[in-house]
């Protein structure tokens, strides 16, 4: 169904080439008299009623962490009555002014199912015309509610609902009083930043939004593109790609980037401001000044460090530590802009806000393998230094920049001392980039003791030796012979499906010693077993 629908707006989308598509679709329905409820087409009355009958429960459950989307989709359980019939009726893109005389039905399943069905047209600013049905306490649709347990006992459950309550779950409001304050401010607009957002989180509309923000005047065009980002946590919706963005913030200028990092940003949209409460979820005008600080080299003189330190000094002596904005990022990028003082400004970065990973990351990036000491200082020290280094790298940055880092990193002294956590980042590194540190792996391998509880994640030394992928190495070194039974378990697991040099009663041999382990006390397994073990995985990984 889903894919239906993507073909309907690729429709939709070769059909519009007039400048604002939005714009000129309202205009055109707006000039046109709403029918009345009695005067709807007896067979489009008759479409609205037969699924009103059949659909058991609006609108489609979700998971809590995911953006809900627009009709059809949803996590509708599995033949649930009235699904198809539903997701048919939705697709059949009835005009608006049937739409909105359908609001207005003596039927409030029927009024619930056409707010659906105007929604599903992505188009946000149609959404203004559902404000009348937050104040309908009618019972409609049942609310769907799924069960938290896992249990097979656990029942699903249908509760009371009105239309008030269905669509105000559908249009993602808290309240009327919400609603009313938003369209009392944009209802005569043509356009907003957040319907272009609402549309990217929305990915069968999305493509309306690509094609109508470059009908945008500039600078608003560049802003929307910028507060829209590139996507991703925790919005979870795909924006832009980097370079885009990127290309967006060159064309707005200096002057415009550095008024949106003071908190007055260009352009008359009124969904752009600073919100003025530290990062939270959805903020996008964060997410935006973060952007652009962390490209500040390319886009600010380096006469504009000094201004970034004051507005990093003001914001400090502003807010406590639970209020700051953009934090460390003030000082990274007036760092950036001028090499000279980086590692001054990165200091002074390190005092103020202790443990952050991506300071020790741009002095690598600002001053290259003369910050190793610094920066190999800060990942030997406290606040789960190495931990949070390591993920910075593979999974915040995911940077292959950072690979003569990793290097060096792997062969300090005292790298055999490194946590599990942050060998398991740099062996995922590895993997993704396809870079050989197998004898810094198997090295460290060697040096850590059994995992002491049962394991195979990040936190383990069993995680790295999955992860790094050289258990066959590890079995052709010397120090194999010296091998625990924790680790000869996993070696097994590793090289299980690729043992055919053993013979059938080598690799039988090789599952009932390995089975006869007592795991409630694995240290006692005889040292004659252990032996055995291992020399069946040697003749196992023989050239």
């Amino acid at each position: 169904m889903a894919e239906d629908h993507g073909s309907e707006i690729s429709s939709i989308l070769i059909k519009r080439r007039c400048a604002f598509g939005v714009f000129v679709a309202f205009t055109l329905f707006t000039a046109c008299r709403t029918l009345r409820p009695d005067t709807v087409p007896a067979n489009i009355k008759s479409q609205f009623a037969k699924v009103a009958l059949g659909l058991r429960s609006f609108p489609p459950p979700r998971e809590l962490s995911e953006p809900s989307v627009v009709p059809p989709n949803g996590n509708w359980p599995k033949n649930a009555p009235g699904v198809s019939e539903y997701q048919s009726l939705i697709q059949n893109n009835y005009s608006v002014p049937i739409l909105l005389s359908l609001l207005k039905d003596r039927d409030p399943k029927i009024r619930t199912l056409a707010a659906a069905a105007l929604v599903a047209k992505g188009e946000p600013r149609l959404q203004q015309y559902l404000g009348a049905l937050l104040d309908d306490q009618s019972q409609t649709f049942d609310e769907m509610q799924l069960p938290m347990s896992a249990s097979p006992f656990a029942k699903t459950q249908f509760v009371p609902q009105t239309v008030a309550t269905a669509v105000l779950r559908l249009i993602e409001y808290p309240n009327k009083a919400a609603f009313d304050r938003y369209w009392a401010t944009h209802a005569n607009r043509e356009y907003c930043a957040d319907w272009f957002l609402w549309q990217f989180r929305h990915k069968q509309v999305a493509p309306l939004a690509i094609q109508d923000i470059q009908s945008v005047p500039s600078p608003d065009r560049e802003m929307i593109t910028l507060w829209i980002g590139v996507g991703g946590w925790p919005l979870h919706y795909d924006g832009f790609p980097p370079a885009e963005v990127a290309a967006a913030a060159k064309r707005l200028g200096r002057d415009r980037i550095l008024a949106v990092l003071r908190g007055q940003p260009p352009g008359s949209d009124p969904d752009i401001k600073s919100i003025n409460t530290g990062w939270q979820p959805g903020d996008q005008y964060y997410v935006m000044s973060r952007f652009l600080l962390s490209h500040a080299k390319g886009l600010l003189l380096p006469s504009d460090a000094d201004l970034l330190l004051t507005l990093e000094a003001e914001e400090r002596k502003r807010n406590d530590s639970h209020d700051l904005h953009y934090e460390q990022s003030w000082l990274i990028a007036a760092a950036s802009l001028q090499s000279g003082r980086a590692d001054q400004i990165l200091d002074e970065a390190e005092r103020n806000y202790l443990g952050r990973a991506d300071i020790p990351l741009a002095r690598w990036g600002i001053e290259g393998p003369s910050s190793l000491p610094k920066i190999l200082h800060w990942f030997y020290g406290p606040y789960d230094s190495e931990e949070r280094l390591a993920t910075e790298i593979v999974v915040t940055q995911r940077n292959e920049q950072f690979r003569p880092l990793v290097e060096a990193i792997l062969a300090s002294p005292q790298h055999l001392n490194i946590c599990n956590e942050a060998m398991y980042r740099f062996a995922e590194f590895a993997q993704k980039n396809k870079v050989s540190f197998d004898q810094q792996f198997i090295d460290w391998i060697y040096a850590q003791p059994a995992d002491p509880y049962p394991g195979q994640d990040y936190h383990s030394r069993t995680g790295v030796i999955k992860m790094s992928g050289v258990a066959r190495e590890l079995v052709r070194d010397p120090r194999f012979s010296r091998a625990d039974v924790k680790m000869l378990y996993v070696v097994r697991q590793c090289l299980a499906g690729s043992t055919s040099k053993l013979s059938p009663e080598q690799s039988a041999k090789l599952d009932s010693l390995i089975k006869d382990i007592d795991w409630n006390l694995p240290l006692n397994t005889p040292e004659s077993k252990l032996r055995e073990i291992r020399d069946i995985l040697r003749k196992s990984v023989n050239e």
